[in-house]
């Protein structure tokens, strides 16, 4: 972004400069989109080896597929019961400028490309020629892309593997940090294209601005979505902008916010639901936030709260795990300066489908962030806050990064179970004998997910078998599962959440339940027992918001 001091005054298309350096705002509609390489940036995008993959074996492929068949992905794209397939939301008259973009990003990201095709066949030679004698000899054969950045290992059943050195990744020709950007557009929440299908190209009604993550300059673009007064930097990247003025007139706003009551004063615990994961909890002294994902705008019946509602201040933000519709790079940016510290699951194994969230991160900017281990307490003001183990929704492949969120406050607990698939009830019973029952209970039922290979198949060294894909799902309870669970927690109020049917998560989830889809059934049911037995149940769908009493402690009892 180029610095240089803009004039004031109104412009010729009645631009009031002046005051959009004094009030100016982005306009809630207004979308400040990060990119990858022009792709909506999700988690696997910011780390470098599975980057790496996806382009090499799913993005890259899937502009092949559009450059060979464009009007089939205009015609699936027009197919409602296709949204969140593999299909760009791109005009044929795109195609010369998919190609050059095609070709660009094969020169800028060779390095990239080279170590996906070298990883796979590497990996596939080693699978074949270790046998469990010691693999010393072969760190000589490994190509240049590989050399110095993993370690060739063996697992206790002798099953071969390499693991890879991430904070060297960062630092090495796999440095991405040049294809990061942000992409300022008008969209409604429910027009994005699906996350893993189009780029976003040139376009006249969008104002990139390519800069890091990290960039202080972005950091002023970023608070200007809640603190008034554009920065010069993106005043004079306006003047310099082809949008057209009419466009800009929308995207900057200079009236005041319009918020509903951010702060929290009050006795108890407010809880407030942004929808799909998101859940605020505050007391009068402290403010958590988990799994940030909001709508921008209020809209509607579901969207009663927005980002505009989030506070000041938060002191912390919790990510339950690293899929796309629980880290959400959009959001988080535009909070950054709001975060106090940033709690994740820890995780820095160097395994190829689990990145480290620290290390993603901090590549978003964020410098206090805490690894929690299971069963590791953070105390926090009038209590504390206790990661637990979480089972599920990943395929079954091997994910460390992923933790249930215990969080005690004003006498009272709640259990955020999130996507877990409570499969194995004696798990729940153990965890009731090490942290006690637990007075209320948040629990996903999202029961038929997606196959494995839906996320995670650009990195699989070999396809499944369909059979075997299709019982990998990224599932979470149904009825029987989360009933169990509930009963060994002894909770007396439940609500069941995460099922992403909020219209600002089309984008992200890509789906859509009938009224007898088995994952509404389930959840019917589920209510349907909690009334019989006396226990408050509630599904959550767009906003909501209670209060919580606190607890007064029993004699002699002591308060975390």
């Amino acid at each position: 972004m180029n610095e240089t001091a803009v004039p004031g005054g109104v412009d010729e298309a009645g631009l009031d400069l002046d005051a959009l350096r004094q009030r100016g705002r982005l306009a809630p509609r207004l979308k400040l989109e990060p990119l990858m390489a022009r792709w909506p940036l999700w988690p696997h995008l910011l780390a470098p080896a599975p980057y790496a993959f996806n382009l090499a074996f799913r993005l890259i492929p899937l502009l092949e597929s559009f450059l060979q068949r464009p009007k089939a992905h205009a015609a699936a794209c027009k197919d409602p019961a296709l949204f969140g397939g593999p299909f760009v939301a791109l005009a044929e008259s795109a195609l010369d400028e998919v190609s050059r973009y095609l070709a660009q990003l094969r020169r800028q990201h060779a390095a990239l490309l080279r170590f996906a095709e070298d990883f796979k066949s590497f990996d596939k030679a080693l699978q074949q020629q270790a046998d469990g004698y010691a693999l010393d000899q072969l760190y000589a054969d490994l190509p240049a892309s590989l050399s110095g950045l993993v370690e060739l290992l063996y697992d206790l059943h002798n099953h071969p593997t390499m693991r890879l050195f991430e904070d060297l990744l960062y630092a090495s020709p796999l440095d991405i940090s040049d294809a990061q950007s942000v992409c300022l557009h008008l969209q409604d929440d429910d027009q994005r294209p699906f996350f893993l299908s189009t780029p976003l190209l040139d376009a006249p009604d969008r104002l990139f601005i390519h800069r890091r993550f990290d960039d202080p300059l972005l950091a002023e673009v970023l608070a200007t979505r809640w603190r008034p007064g554009l920065p010069e930097s993106l005043l004079s990247l306006i003047a310099q902008s082809s949008v057209p003025r009419a466009t800009l007139r929308q995207m900057f706003i200079t009236e005041a916010l319009q918020r509903q009551q951010p702060d929290y004063r009050g006795d108890g615990l407010r809880m407030r639901y942004f929808g799909h994961a998101c859940v605020l909890i505050q007391s009068r002294d402290t403010a958590v936030l988990i799994d940030p994902v909001t709508a921008w705008q209020r809209q509607g019946e579901d969207a009663t709260l927005c980002f505009d509602d989030l506070p000041d201040h938060i002191d912390y933000v919790l990510i339950s795990h690293a899929h796309q519709d629980h880290l959400v790079a959009e959001t988080l940016l535009q909070l950054r300066e709001r975060i106090g510290t940033v709690v994740v699951p820890a995780n820095d194994r160097g395994n190829l489908a689990d990145p480290s969230l620290r290390l993603m991160l901090q590549q978003l900017g964020f410098r206090s962030i805490r690894s929690m281990e299971p069963f590791e307490r953070l105390p926090i003001a009038g209590g504390e806050i206790v990661s637990l183990p979480f089972v599920g929704e990943h395929g079954g492949l091997d994910i460390a990064s992923k933790h249930s969120l215990l969080l005690r406050c004003q006498g009272r607990s709640i259990l955020f179970m999130v996507d877990s698939d409570a499969v194995d009830p004696r798990l729940t019973e153990r965890l009731v004998e090490r942290i006690g029952p637990v007075d209320i209970l948040f629990v996903g039922m999202e029961c038929c997910g997606a196959p494995v290979s839906w996320l995670y198949g650009p990195l699989l060294p070999e396809a499944l078998s369909r059979r075997n894909d299709q019982s990998r799902r990224f599932s979470g309870s149904n009825c029987e599962r989360a009933w169990a669970a509930l009963q060994a927690l002894g909770s007396r109020q439940v609500f069941v959440y995460a099922m992403g049917q909020e219209p600002w998560m089309k984008h992200l989830m890509g789906l859509a339940y009938e009224p007898d889809s088995p994952q509404l059934l389930e959840i019917r049911e589920f209510l349907r027992r909690c009334e019989a037995a006396g226990i408050s149940a509630r599904s959550l769908k767009g906003c909501y918001e209670e209060v919580f009493a606190a607890a007064a402690p029993e004699p002699g009892e002591r308060r975390p």
